[in-house]
């Protein structure tokens, strides 16, 4: 997946921005997004390419979060939408939702987010993130606030998503058996 460079360059000029300008800069690079009626920001890192919503193969027996499987450059990529694990139903155009293929583990992992806001530098803010504005479930995957051209985004913390029990637990089974 050599590509970042270039998807992630591509995605930033469709969205009016200089790529060179934003490594010149001192601050941290995070992807805006929206999911579940928030504004979340995360790091770049480990963030391999940004692509519209490709079609997939549904999975039988997953949770509703797990949209299903996608081939994408050859790879298998299991899709899974932020918005139904964070227990709301997207509200978004469809042709606006985006997936982040994000690498872990030397595994690919598809997120998909309701909107693509932009890849910007952002400096970490010096509010609390306010939790009550969250869903509940998002909680836990929120590391503060951040600011990104005078406005304030959720820090959204993939690799803490990825490795968390409750995303990796896809299978409906475990459910029924664990009752």
């Amino acid at each position: 997946m050599s590509e970042l460079p270039s998807t992630i360059n591509q995605t930033a000029s469709e969205h009016g921005e200089d790529s060179t300008d934003l490594a010149a800069q001192e601050n941290w690079r995070a992807l805006r997004f929206q999911a579940a009626g928030c504004r979340l920001a995360a790091s770049i890192e480990g963030v391999v390419e940004l692509i519209k919503l490709p079609v997939y193969t549904r999975l039988p027996n997953v949770q509703p979060w797990l949209l299903g499987v996608s081939n994408i450059r050859g790879h298998l990529v299991p899709l899974f939408d932020l918005s139904l694990f964070f227990c709301r139903q997207s509200r978004a155009i469809e042709n606006q939702r985006r997936l982040l293929i994000i690498e872990h583990n030397t595994q690919l992992t598809g997120l998909v987010v309701d909107k693509f806001e932009g890849m910007r530098d952002c400096t970490d803010a010096q509010e609390p993130s306010p939790q009550s504005e969250l869903p509940v479930a998002m909680q836990a995957f929120v590391s503060g606030q951040v600011k990104s051209e005078g406005m304030l985004w959720h820090r959204f913390d993939a690799e803490r998503l990825l490795n968390h029990a409750a995303f990796t637990e896809v299978s409906v089974y475990n459910e029924i058996i664990n009752e």
